[in-house]
């Protein structure tokens, strides 16, 4: 992503603008859970994999300077101390600290530990309250309540990020739309927008939108929320007065969210179902749906599984998001990846982005959210309009939003979450990939992951002679890597096998036969779902014991060229079966018999492979 750093000479502002709002707006930044913390430090392998000069410091960093937002100080009538910000600031945190700086930019003073009073994801709006020793403020910013009409001078205050950190900034310009109807950024229903040419930019987030009153006082008109990037000065901010009903209808007890809870989940739901049915949808559509619970119970787990499966151009895009942006946001697209697959999986193998579609009048109809017993919890049920599948997607409010926090196939259990206990996703059986275990080449993926593999079958030989017969085989691999195996092997002739002319005439040979086998196996394990399909070509030599009561011994050479088909059960243990042609050659000048000649066969055989 190119950023462009414009620099400009703006006007002058009398200093008293300055202090008077500077002292009372803020950066907020989130506080991670412990198991956020945890799950962005296991990330430092990667990101020193990816070519990160000092990632424990880039995790220093982000948990420390990394992503915020803007805020200002509302002190309510009783004298109690709250920050106003964007919820989309604070939605990943457990709890929040924000910064002030005097005016002359000198100190900073922090207050960590804000508690996250309420937040509404419908209206983005949240209220962040001070602890209890820290009431700081015996007044902070009014509210405009009169008309505003376009053309009016409007000014911006907050910390947008400058080199890497937030750097104050105070900005005018004028209102160009009072009353915008935008439902892409704000349901219509709900509230309209401010439009304005005031400059913001990423980090003025929740950051006061000011007129000029009167006696002089720059009193709060909106929120700033949105900035159209391919547009000049288009700027977007929350009214006053949707504001002041959201703190009022939090602080009078009432605490009501903009939309029932029932409404938002089938809203939501809804909106997910038909987009999961469209043609050309992208998991990166999915993200938004994705509550930080989720990405800290199971994100590391998926993220593992995604990233060794996914597209070259979805993993360059994850690791991407990873390495300058945030690993919380790339575990998301993970998490996407991955319903998009579960939803998808039977459709496709190989590349998820080519799916089927459904068209909308054709849509299987959506059953309405239940609510989990004993929980908050919500379940909905998202059926693939093609194959029939059904996810079940569970959904939980966190800090003041309806998001996903597991996704299971319809064969998970109800009862996993009566409890009020959230569950993994159930274990699909599928081939799980270490990081870093596999090659592709393409979509496709080349891993096996068993390391010992013992296989019995039966042989169909025919020697140079024109006779054949039947006889035992058996051998294990170990494997080295991904593509070289160790093999042994054992061929066992018993007593009373009958050798077959190809003259129809037969006879009974009590001679038996002992050939061990050491070799090398080449191979090529293609992952497919739940199977693997591996061709492979086997060089071994051995020695051939026969006629036991006069011992002769031949050395024996041979290679074989077959494959292997894998059925995948649970724990890492598979059943397989084998077929393979190869040559076998005496090397020796001692008398041969029946079962020492020149000879080619076909092999079938079964094994367990762990």
């Amino acid at each position: 992503m190119k950023k462009l750093i414009s620099i400009f000479i703006l006007c002058f502002f009398p200093l008293i603008a300055f202090a008077q709002v500077r002292s009372k707006v803020c950066i907020v930044r989130p506080n991670y859970s412990e198991k956020v913390i945890q799950l962005i430090t296991d990330f430092i392998p990667r990101l020193e994999k990816l070519g990160v000069e000092d990632p424990e410091q880039y995790v220093e960093d982000f948990l420390t300077k990394g992503i915020s937002g803007s805020g200002f100080v509302y002190v309510a009538p009783d004298g109690k101390n709250y920050i106003i910000t964007n919820r989309h600031v604070i939605s990943d945190a457990a709890t929040s600290t924000v910064i002030f700086e005097d005016e002359k930019n000198k100190t900073q003073k922090s207050i960590s530990g804000m508690k996250i009073l309420a937040a509404d994801a419908a209206l983005d709006l949240a209220i962040l309250e001070f602890p209890e020793d820290e009431q700081p403020f015996t007044s902070g910013f009014d509210f405009y309540t009169g008309d505003i009409n376009d053309g009016d001078t409007v000014y911006t205050a907050g910390f947008p990020g400058l080199m890497g950190k937030p750097v104050w900034q105070f900005g005018t310009g004028i209102i160009t739309n009072s009353s915008v109807e935008a439902d892409e950024m704000i349901n219509s229903e709900l509230s309209s927008l401010i439009q304005h040419s005031a400059q913001i930019d990423g980090g003025n987030s929740g950051g006061p939108l000011m007129i000029k009153s009167k006696d002089g006082d720059y009193k709060v008109v909106g929120i700033n929320t949105w900035k159209i990037t391919n547009r000049q000065d288009t700027n977007f901010a929350i009214p006053a007065s949707t504001v002041i009903k959201f703190i009022d209808s939090v602080l009078s007890g009432k605490n009501d969210s903009a939309e029932d809870s029932f409404s938002v989940i089938t809203k939501k739901a809804t909106k997910l179902h038909k987009s999961l049915n469209k043609y050309n949808v992208t998991f990166e559509e999915l993200v938004d749906y994705i509550s930080i619970d989720y990405v800290e119970v199971e994100g590391k787990k998926i993220f593992d599984k995604v990233i060794n499966r996914c597209s070259t151009d979805n993993r360059k895009t994850m690791n991407t998001i990873l390495e300058k942006y945030s690993p919380i946001e790339s575990v998301r697209y993970a998490i996407g990846w991955y319903i998009f697959n579960e939803f998808h999986k039977d459709e496709f193998v190989s590349d998820p982005s080519k799916k089927s579609s459904v068209k909308e009048d054709k849509l299987p109809q959506l059953n309405p959210p239940e609510q989990i017993e004993g929980t908050d919890y919500w379940n909905t049920r998202l059926l693939n309009g093609y194959t029939k599948k059904v996810l079940v997607v569970t959904w939980a409010y966190i800090n003041g939003g309806w998001e996903i926090i597991t996704v299971k196939n319809k064969s998970g259990s109800k009862a996993d979450y009566q409890t009020g206990q959230r569950s993994n996703a159930s274990k699909k059986n599928t081939i799980e990939i270490p990081e870093g275990k596999e090659t592709k080449i393409g979509n496709i993926v080349l891993y096996i992951p068993f390391n010992i593999q013992i296989a019995y079958g039966k042989i169909f030989a025919s020697n140079l002679n024109i006779k054949y017969y039947f006889t035992n085989t058996a051998d294990i691999n170990i494997k080295l890597t991904n593509y070289l195996s160790a093999n042994i092997a054992a061929d066992l002739i018993e007593e009373n096998v009958y050798i077959y002319h190809i003259s129809n005439k037969t006879s009974k040979n009590k001679i038996r036969s002992v050939t061990p086998y050491a070799g090398i196996q080449f191979q090529l394990p293609f992952v497919m779902e739940k199977t693997i399909f591996m061709p492979y070509l086997t060089l071994q030599g051995g020695a051939e014991f026969s006629n036991f009561s006069n011992l002769q011994t031949d050395f024996i050479i041979r290679a074989k060229l077959g494959s292997r088909f894998y059925l995948l059960q649970k724990n890492k243990v598979g059943l397989f079966i084998d077929t393979n042609f190869f040559m076998k050659t005496n090397i020796t000048d001692t008398s041969k018999n029946d079962f020492s000649t020149n000879e080619m066969a076909i092999n079938l055989s079964a094994g367990i492979a762990f």
